[in-house]
């Protein structure tokens, strides 16, 4: 009998059980080798990208480090004490002082609230509005593209529809997490097309329309799944275009080994968010890999403890997410006790903690699940191809010597308010004995007059036998505690100048006034000095917008169509094309800045605004059209009552042009009037009469004296009246 090699054997065998017992039995073949696990997988993106299974527990290992050296340095710690005191809460606080001090504060019932009074007073000193972003070229060929870029960026960052950017409210909340925390990031995005509500809403339709026509029953079925499928991703998409997202700083990590205070230096960065598991379930899962923990959620929103007031970013996310187990997240028990009745909405609870992982060095993005990194959900190669590859921006006030960030200036003043609040208790506690703590001469009155007389708010009268040669205050006293003798050791001016020192916010930002005996000039030093405080935050807000709105525009120039550029600027959009991230660099210099934040109408803005008019008036002769154009621009800019439209600027290019025509006609004019003449006209206009005015007057005066005395000398001089 022919005998089969080795490898047919086996082959043979894996086509047909019975020959394989057979020859188990006989004891022909070889033994089978264990299957080989491959130690990468083929992540199912546009592009096939192999992924080693060692890099899950490197990158697992990378998260351990950034966040061990967050706590050494007691980041988090000092961002939920600063939180804490800005929402009134306070009371648990101070994880890092001293415990004796922390319990002696639970007892404070009278607080005043310097963090919240200062953080309200400073965010609208260095943020009163939208700036207008300013794109400024370096090369003189791209200066048409680069009106129509200024254009698009500032209509995306008004816009508060589906295709804008609403910026306004997310910087704002950008500039009170920076004076809380000291740090804060902006995350610019970019969904495709493909990606978006609106592809979702096509295959939605296309599929509507199959279902109406198709006859067959098991087709129709699948026809259902894909709809129900595809409903759910509507649901959760949002429109083309691009997008920009607030990110606290505890959902940042860093690379640990960065020096720079800036993201320059950092190989990598993470960034975490809580994402809808039935979200991520129908974008990623595929039953084929054999991964589905990937896609199991993390935590559950709780339905009873949303919208609890009063906590801390840490405590919040403790009492509306709650861990679940992995393996028994579907059980109906769990779902009764987060507070759902029924499965889907139950469902629709279940979140799934996930990681993007932003690697520099190989320009890729991996999403992992919080709880199993063995294999990334998905991997990008570098969607956005931006300059600076992290789609992040950073806000920061204040510099570490060492470190790479540093903390808030709230958190040095926290202990003066804890001061300021032991007084305000100390003085609520002898309110309370005064009032309710009675002494009384027994000898001279009985309990029952006393405790009628304390009752006094009953109405009734109480007749006393008072001893002659007394007062009823003589046996009849409240008694303060010993405390209130000092009253030297609870004045709290201290304790405000020092939160003065440490603070951007001066008390008269807070609403206090200055001593009456203050003298101009000291109230004029002190302002320039709160000023030039303010104008530092100023200036790292308006560079922070403008990193955003140059990310923003690299990412519309690479991949915004047409059409979408039209809807948003109109005919203006004249001239738009698509460029690769490297043509747009190479081609296009730009210098993006955010444009000034302070309130247009503010005295200083008018005021710069007077006096930079009179020292362009003196150029107004030379140029009067750009001159006259320039200065417009400006007071529109710093009186919010004066709005100049398209056809306001032709009408006063116009008469400039007009004006610029008859000046010349003017000057020809007055040189050829005589010396004494020239001199009277000086005289005229030194005395306020208009040039035309005078010179008009001048030549009647001097045509008369000359038909009245043709070619006469010692003629007089012409004056005006």
């Amino acid at each position: 009998m022919a005998r089969l090699p080795a490898e047919n054997i086996d082959e043979a065998a894996d086509r047909n059980p019975d020959l394989e017992r057979s020859l188990e039995k006989a004891g022909v073949g070889q033994e089978k080798t264990a299957p080989v696990v491959p130690t990468y997988q083929i992540i199912s993106t546009d592009s096939k990208i192999p992924v080693s299974s060692q890099n899950g527990n490197l990158w697992k290992s990378r998260r351990d480090q950034a966040v061990n050296k967050r706590k050494n340095n007691l980041e988090e710690e000092a961002w939920e004490d600063a939180l804490c005191y800005y929402d009134n809460s306070q009371e648990g606080a101070r994880s890092y002082a001293d415990e004796p001090a922390r319990k002696r504060h639970r007892g404070t019932s009278e607080t005043e609230n310097i963090v919240f009074a200062n953080t309200s007073a400073l965010v609208p000193a260095i943020y009163a509005r939208n700036p207008a972003i300013e794109v400024t070229v370096t090369k003189e060929e791209n200066y048409e593209h680069s009106i129509m870029h200024e254009e698009l960026i500032n209509v995306l960052m008004r816009n508060r529809s589906d295709n804008g950017l609403n910026m306004k409210p997310k910087a704002r909340r950008a500039v009170v997490a920076t004076t809380l925390m000291n740090l804060s990031y902006m995350e610019v995005g970019y969904t495709f097309k493909k990606d978006s509500s609106q592809a979702a809403l096509e295959d939605l339709t296309k599929l509507s329309e199959d279902y109406a026509t198709e006859k067959n029953l098991e087709k129709l079925r699948l026809i259902e799944g894909k709809i129900a499928a595809l409903e759910l991703k509507v649901d959760l998409l949002r429109p083309s275009g691009p997008h920009i997202k607030f990110r606290r700083p505890d959902q940042i990590l860093r690379d640990p080994d960065s020096e720079s205070e800036d993201l320059s230096d950092d190989k990598w960065i993470m960034i975490w968010e809580y994402v809808p598991t039935t979200w991520l379930q129908a974008m990623y899962a595929d039953d084929k890999t054999g991964t589905k923990s990937l896609y199991k959620p993390t935590h559950v929103l709780n339905a009873n403890s949303v919208g609890a007031e009063g906590r801390n970013s840490a405590e919040q996310e403790i009492a509306n997410y709650t861990l679940v187990d992995s393996d028994d997240y579907d059980n109906r028990t769990r779902r009764s006790l987060h507070g759902y009745d029924d499965d889907e909405s139950y469902k629709r609870a279940l979140r799934t903690k996930i990681w993007y992982v932003w690697d520099k060095v190989t320009r890729r993005v991996y999403m992992y699940n919080d709880k199993d990194w063995t294999w990334p959900i998905w991997v990008w190669d570098d969607p956005y191809h931006l300059d600076t590859f992290f789609p992040l921006a950073q806000l920061t006030f204040y510099t570490h010597p060492i470190e790479g960030v540093a903390k808030s200036e709230v958190v040095y003043y926290l202990d003066q308010q804890d001061a300021i609040n032991d007084i305000n208790s100390e003085f609520k506690n002898a309110r309370q004995q005064a009032k309710f703590n009675v002494v009384f001469d027994k000898n001279r009155a009985n309990r029952e007059d006393v405790e009628k007389i304390l009752k006094g708010d009953e109405g009734v009268a109480v007749g006393i036998d008072i001893p002659e040669g007394y007062s009823i205050k003589d046996f009849l006293q409240s008694v303060v505690p010993p405390s209130m003798q000092y009253a030297e050791l609870f004045d709290k001016s201290p304790q405000f100048e020092a939160i003065d020192r440490l603070s951007s916010v001066s008390g008269v930002m807070r609403g206090q006034q200055f001593k009456t005996n203050t003298t101009n000039g000291a109230i004029e030093k002190y302002s320039m000095n709160t000023q030039t405080r303010l104008d530092e935050k100023i200036d790292a807000v308006e560079d922070f917008i403008g990193d955003v709105g140059w990310k923003v525009l690299q990412l519309c120039a690479q991949f915004m169509d047409i059409e979408q550029v039209q809807s948003l600027i109109g005919t203006k959009s004249a001239g738009w094309q698509n460029y690769s991230s490297t043509e747009f660099l190479a081609t296009h210099q730009y210098q993006v800045v955010g444009g000034s934040t302070q309130k247009p109408t503010s005295d200083a803005k008018k005021q710069q605004a007077m006096e930079l008019g009179q020292v362009l008036g003196q150029f107004v002769n030379a140029a009067p059209q750009a001159v006259t154009a320039v200065m417009l621009k400006m007071f529109e800019r710093s009186f919010s009552e004066i709005n100049i439209g398209e056809e306001d600027w032709q009408s006063i290019n116009e008469q400039v042009n007009q004006q610029g025509q008859g000046g010349d006609q003017v000057t020809e004019m007055i040189n050829k009037l005589p010396p004494e003449a020239k001199q009277a006209l000086g005289k005229a206009i030194a005395q306020g009469v208009p040039v035309e005015a005078a010179l008009e007057k001048i030549m009647q005066v001097a045509q008369q004296q000359e038909q009245q005395q043709p070619g006469g000398a010692g003629q007089p001089q012409p004056t005006i009246q």
